[in-house]
């Protein structure tokens, strides 16, 4: 009993040392350095930032999508899937800057790069005769510009990071 009574009073004792150190400041000071050291690690923070404050979170606009489809069915014809190319196109430019975000775009610049050259209306020739009437769609137009946006600078995000490999 006597020797449970010790394992016990030095499980405490530990605990109180461990608490100790351990306080709430010591782990701020931990966290603000592992901030800073990754702030400074980042070799472009001003691009990341601009990146990071882009909406590419909100629900893809169906309503406005369904209403492009029907105004320019003729021209669309059956095969064409106006809604599965956009919605392809940008959850490919969410993804290279997802990688962007998490700093794992490095062993991924060179397919990065050829998914970010290339504009919509360039991969898809088909839907640039309604490119100019692309604007009267508001909610397709302002998630558009958004991906716009961030395909811009993702790409200049990698050339620069292409760029700071070859020196």
């Amino acid at each position: 009993m006597n020797l449970k009574l010790k394992q016990i009073e030095l499980r405490q004792m530990y605990q109180a040392i461990n608490v100790k150190i351990n306080t709430p400041t010591y782990s701020l000071d931990y966290f603000y350095r592992y901030v800073t050291d990754l702030v400074i690690s980042e070799p472009f923070p001003s691009i990341l930032t601009e990146i990071l404050k882009l909406p590419l979170n909100s629900p893809f606009p169906t309503k406005g999508i369904s209403k492009i489809e029907k105004n320019y069915a003729a021209e669309l014809g059956k095969e064409n899937s106006f809604s599965a190319n956009l919605n392809y196109f940008w959850s490919s430019i969410a993804g290279v800057v997802n990688r962007i975000i998490k700093g794992r775009i490095s062993d991924y610049l060179q397919e990065a790069k050829e998914i970010l050259q290339v504009s919509f209306w360039e991969l898809h020739t088909t839907y640039k005769s309604f490119k100019e009437d692309f604007k009267r769609f508001e909610d397709v137009y302002k998630e558009f510009l958004n991906f716009e946006k961030a395909r811009m600078l993702g790409l200049t995000y990698i050339t620069l990071m292409d760029r700071k490999s070859l020196t």
